[in-house]
Parts: C-alpha cells; sequence; structure tokens
C-alpha cells in the first residue's frame, strides 16, 4: 500500500506568486513617512489589492486534507497485519494508526484507530499514552468497549481509583456469552481485590507543561537598562560564574514549524505545551493541529478556535513565521480586552492610530524598570513585554522599505481571510 502524501507543495507557493504580484504592482504604497504598523496597513489597503487577495482566499486557497474512511480503514488494517506479526515493528504499526487518524472521516474511525494504537503502545511501554488513546476511543464511542476496557485495566496495576474505574466498566460491558470475557473480568476483580489488601499512594497527576520552569534560584541576575546610545539592553547585578545560567524564562507565544519536507504525514510537536516527537492527539475537526493529549488539545480550545478554518485550508503553511504574529495576539488578547473596554469611547472610537499608541503607552508604563519581575501581578505584564519589543519599522522604511510590505500583506491577508 502507497501511503498518501497529503503534504502541500512549498515550491513556487500560490501564496509566493501573490506577494510577488503584489510587490511589482505596488512598489510606492509604503514610503518613509509611514511611521507606525498602523500607517502601513492602512497605505496598503486598497480596492485593488483587497481584491487581488481576496480572489486568492475565494478561488486559491483550497482544503488539503481529504478525510476517507476508506482510505483510514486500509491504513488501519495494514496497521493490523504489522500488529499481528510477531517479527512487525510496532512503532511501524503505531504510526500507521496514527496517520489512520489523520485521515478518518467520522468518530468510528477515529475511535477504531485510538483503540488500535493503544493497544500497540502498550506492547512498547508508551502507557500513559496507551491510556488517552483508551480514553478516546471510549469518549468516540467504541463498539467494542470490553476490548477498550481490558486494556485499561491491564495499565491500572498501580492506581486502586483507575482500577475499581475499569472494573466496574468491564462488567457494564460484559459479553455474556463469551467465556473468555469472563475468564478476563474474573482475573481483573481477582486483581482488585488484592490491591485493596495493599497500601497505595495515589497519584494520577502528570506535571504540567504548559509552562518552562524557572531557575531554582529564584533570585534575578541581571537588570534592564536604557540609554540613547545603545538602547535596551540589561547588566550583570551580582557575580556570574563562568557557565551559570543567567535567566530562563517561558515562551509567550510559539508555534510548529511547518516542516514537510521531514514531517510528510503529520505534525509531531504539542502546539500547547511545546513537547517534541510525540504520538499525536490532532484536532478532531481540522485534523492537523497536534497534541500530545487529549488534556493538552483541550487546554488550547480558546487558541485553535481561531485558527481551525485556517489549518483546514493550510492558511499557516503558506505565510510562514507570521503565523506566529497571530497566535501572539490570540494568547495575549484576553489581557487586552479589560484595557479596551476601559477606554473612553468618544475619545478613540474610530481612531486605532490613538488607539495602538495608548497600547503602547501602558505597556511601557507596567515594564518601566523592571522588564524581568510583574511586581504587580498585572495580566497584561507578559503581553506588555511583546508590546515593547523592537520593531525597526522606521529603520527599515529607511534602508529597505519594501521590506515591509511582505509583513503588511500577511497582516491584511489575516483580516480578510479571518481564520
Amino acid at each position: 500500500m502507497s501511503l498518501p502524501d497529503q503534504s502541500p507543495r512549498r515550491v513556487g507557493s500560490k501564496w509566493d506568486v501573490v506577494m510577488r504580484q503584489l510587490k511589482e504592482t505596488h512598489r510606492k504604497v509604503i514610503n518613509k513617512n509611514c511611521s507606525s504598523e498602523i500607517q502601513v496597513l492602512r497605505n496598503v489597503q486598497t480596492k485593488e489589492i483587497n481584491k487581488i487577495i481576496s480572489n486568492y482566499i475565494d478561488q486559491q486557497l483550497t482544503p488539503i486534507l481529504k478525510k476517507s474512511s476508506k482510505l483510514s480503514e486500509e491504513i488501519r488494517t495494514e496497521g493490523n497485519k504489522i500488529y499481528k506479526n510477531n517479527d512487525g515493528n510496532l512503532f511501524d504499526s503505531s504510526f500507521l494508526y496514527s496517520l489512520s487518524l489523520k485521515c478518518s472521516e467520522n468518530n468510528s474511525d477515529l475511535a477504531y484507530a485510538h483503540g488500535n494504537r493503544a493497544a500497540a503502545l502498550i506492547k512498547i511501554g508508551f502507557n500513559h499514552v496507551a491510556r488517552n488513546d483508551c480514553e478516546e476511543a471510549l469518549a468516540l464511542d467504541h463498539p467494542d468497549k470490553f476490548k477498550i476496557y481490558e486494556r485499561m485495566s491491564s495499565l491500572s496495576n498501580h492506581s486502586l481509583s483507575q482500577m475499581r474505574k475499569n472494573v466496574a466498566g468491564l462488567e457494564k460491558n460484559l459479553k455474556k456469552s463469551s467465556k473468555q470475557s469472563k475468564e478476563i473480568l474474573q482475573k481483573y476483580k481477582t486483581r482488585l481485590k488484592a490491591m485493596e489488601k495493599e497500601t497505595y499512594v495515589e497519584n494520577e497527576e502528570v506535571p504540567s507543561l504548559n509552562k518552562l520552569s524557572l531557575d531554582d534560584d529564584p533570585e534575578i541576575k541581571v537588570k534592564q537598562m536604557y540609554s540613547e546610545e545603545a538602547g535596551r539592553y540589561v547588566i550583570a547585578q551580582k557575580p556570574i560564574a563562568e557557565r551559570e545560567k543567567i535567566l530562563t524564562e517561558a515562551p509567550f507565544a510559539f508555534i510548529p514549524v511547518h516542516n514537510y519536507a521531514v514531517k510528510k504525514y503529520f505534525n509531531t510537536d504539542c502546539e500547547n505545551c511545546a513537547l517534541v516527537n510525540v504520538w499525536p492527539f490532532l484536532c478532531l475537526e481540522c485534523r492537523h493541529s497536534t497534541y500530545c493529549s487529549s488534556q493538552c488539545r483541550d487546554s488550547h480550545k480558546n487558541i485553535h478556535k481561531y485558527e481551525c478554518e485556517g489549518y483546514k485550508k493550510n492558511l499557516f503553511f503558506e505565510i510562514g513565521i507570521a503565523h506566529l504574529s497571530l497566535r501572539v495576539l490570540l494568547v495575549g488578547f484576553a489581557s487586552l480586552v479589560p484595557i479596551l473596554e476601559s477606554l473612553d469611547k468618544a475619545e478613540f472610537k474610530g481612531n486605532p492610530e490613538k488607539i495602538f499608541e495608548k497600547l503602547l503607552e501602558m505597556a511601557r508604563h507596567v515594564t518601566d524598570g523592571d522588564y524581568f519581575c510583574n511586581k504587580e501581578n498585572d495580566p497584561f505584564f507578559d503581553y506588555a513585554r511583546v508590546l515593547c519589543l523592537q520593531p525597526n519599522l522606521l529603520l527599515r522604511n529607511n534602508l529597505f522599505p519594501q521590506r515591509n510590505l511582505p509583513y503588511a500583506y500577511v497582516s491584511l491577508y489575516l483580516y480578510i481571510k479571518k481564520p
């Protein structure tokens, strides 16, 4: 069976062609008088440019993933053949089950793929992922729930509460006409009774990976400084030993690298916690956005709900690193809402330049004097640090004004598309 290559072709990207057309046609839309991002956007937001970008979105930006129950089943069947072969590579079968998830058309396809992958992952020791696969299979109404609870029971030898829950699931879904099913139920009932006589320390929590941990030493070793000559910089506040860690901070936002030359079939980096090389738990809608667990997928819903449509049509592969600018806005926007609501409507209505300048002013005030420490526990602090980064807009305008065009076009593109 030849595996489906559903990756887009980057060479001669249609969006790159549109970008070249726009740049050649509108070389003078950005000039040295554009002193802010808002002015740049106003200059490129013409009827002609809007029409070109809208036509591209409507006519050329098409879905890349072809969901197919038939294809999903064929891939899953190939995985089953490897799984049943004593000499088969269970990593290969697990990969095929993951690919079956990618191609699945409905919940039944997803349930079978998750259930089968759980069986393979149990054999190669990925027990936590296998348990999550079983939970997904049950949530998606797998037709053979007894089999799923059997797999979950095999993973519950160190959790009394889980064993109780799974034995109850076995009893509820018992195949009464099957002698083997009754033997399996009795086996785990016996195991449960033995566990109830033992002492267990329940530890079902999985360490959160949503935030990178800071130094064990909470003392900040550097101080932010500013001068007209050097701009913003830091100096040491205390002696720093050779190879000593100075500062560690979590990223405000990040995106996966859409490298289809390496990851032809699906991404393997979690979009919520940044864990890499994961067994993918995919968005149930776009089948593209990847997570290391259903928990991470649920945690990321408030961000992904704005990106899902873009993923369906491969928008973010087209615009590349500009995806990060959208992700930064989505992550930080919640902290902006109370600020925007507090502004005087009569003063700021219809004046985006004034609103933007006010936000920058507030951001500079929040971070003034201590860029590394949020002393007031202000929810706007982290996003304020992002807004205070140097955009170098005027420098680029003075030296290479055309280099601002791609950023402006992508901003307009995202505005029109509204993923």
